[in-house]
């Protein structure tokens, strides 16, 4: 069985948007398409078979009124970080020891489907881009660290990871890193032995800087 995990639990404060940015519509569309269902279709077409959205305390009516046939599942994430999505999953699953984990984030754009390649490789698997520096995200430092940062200098690269792909194996020993500590995401990939899969750019469509630039991303720059 392959899931995708998809974390809808945010608030999009810093956007100041009347609706969540979850729902914010990507561009060179006929119709409306929102950048949750980018990550969603990515997983789809990869072979995810049930995909659960993972919400805060209180579920986003919007996001199950979307996300309603019998392939989507819908949890609360109850703990006090984000990272904690993998504990509740966790629990809410009887995985099988050849099971296959997607996990992406539902306000980010990348150009061409990750997941494809990552599915293929084992263990814990890192999809990793290259950002504009003003994306706050998880970047490599000079020893092979993610640390969180908004711009690269010169003892940050500008790759940063965007998605993960995990076995049961993997997930497993991710999950209970994270429950036994205060670790959030970036922190716990640091205690794990990774591999590396590249793709290209990657938009955190969290701020209006990282929004603007999506904006004026062209073909060109590929």
């Amino acid at each position: 069985m392959m899931y995708g995990i998809v974390p809808v639990g945010g608030t999009g404060s810093r956007l100041g948007l009347p609706f969540p940015k979850e729902l914010f519509p990507l561009k060179n569309r006929s119709a409306y398409y929102p950048v949750c269902q980018h990550t969603v279709d990515n997983m789809l077409e990869a072979g995810c078979e049930k995909i659960f959205f993972v919400h805060g305390k209180n579920f986003k009516n919007h996001i199950v009124s979307m996300y309603k046939e019998e392939n989507y599942y819908h949890i609360n994430n109850m703990g006090e970080r984000q990272s904690e999505i993998f504990t509740y999953f966790m629990r809410s699953i009887n995985s099988n020891h050849d099971d296959i984990f997607l996990y992406g984030l539902p306000d980010s754009w990348y150009p061409s489907n990750i997941f494809q390649s990552m599915k293929k490789m084992t263990g814990l698997v890192c999809g990793m881009f290259s950002t504009k520096d003003t994306s706050v995200v998880d970047r490599l430092n000079k020893e092979g660290k993610f640390i969180k940062c908004d711009k690269k200098d010169d003892s940050v690269s500008t790759e940063c990871w965007g998605v993960l792909k995990f076995d049961a194996e993997s997930l497993e020993k991710f999950s209970n890193i994270i429950e036994k500590s205060d670790y959030e995401v970036a922190s716990a990939l640091n205690e794990c032995n990774l591999n590396l899969c590249y793709g290209s750019v990657y938009y955190d469509l969290g701020t209006w800087e990282s929004m603007n630039d999506y904006w004026r991303y062209s073909v060109e720059e590929k």
